[in-house]
């Protein structure tokens, strides 16, 4: 907080220290663009409902994780 008033009491150096961040941070490239439309409808849902983008392993319910396929350990 201390730091956050500081900067707001000196533009000149909340705009240097921003630059010395953007000349630090490691260059990244821009990620792909995902839209998520979830729609629940219908009146009261008495259930799981997980709203996600992605979803690797996932086990809802049953208290034992799926499983991992021929040749794996778990």
């Amino acid at each position: 907080m201390r730091l956050r008033r500081l900067l707001r009491a000196d533009p000149e150096a909340a705009a240097e220290l921003r630059r010395l961040l953007d000349e630090t941070a490691p260059a990244q490239a821009p990620g792909p663009t995902l839209q998520v439309t979830n729609t629940i409808s219908g009146g009261s849902q008495q259930g799981l409902v997980i709203q996600a983008g992605r979803i690797g392993r996932l086990s809802a319910g049953s208290g034992t994780p799926p499983p991992r396929g021929p040749g794996r350990a778990g």
